[in-house]
């Protein structure tokens, strides 16, 4: 999670978060989702939803206007949901 100013990159949140619920469930179940099931099951696994709706808004519907707060808030949320939920899933041994 180095280089924090990496998270600021749409690409960086969406892949981060849909990566991270795609790989839980193929630890899990065995099985590969697609990335549209990953941005659905993202809030079951405690993802920050304002960040899901975010994600979900620009690959699929209407997004929002971007500000350089909202980027940068959105990146800490990232950053630290996904710092603490891979070692979640690390430890669990799935």
């Amino acid at each position: 999670m180095d280089r924090p100013s990496l998270w600021t990159q749409d690409v960086w949140v969406d892949l981060g978060l849909l990566t991270f619920a795609r790989a839980a469930v193929t630890a899990r179940d065995g099985r590969l989702i697609s990335k549209r099931e990953a941005l659905e099951l993202l809030p079951s696994l405690r993802a920050p939803g304002e960040v899901v709706d975010d994600i979900r808004r620009r690959r699929y519907g209407d997004p929002a206007p971007v500000t350089e707060e909202w980027t940068r808030r959105r990146a800490g949320l990232t950053r630290s949901y996904l710092g603490s939920a891979i070692d979640g899933l690390v430890a669990s041994g799935c």
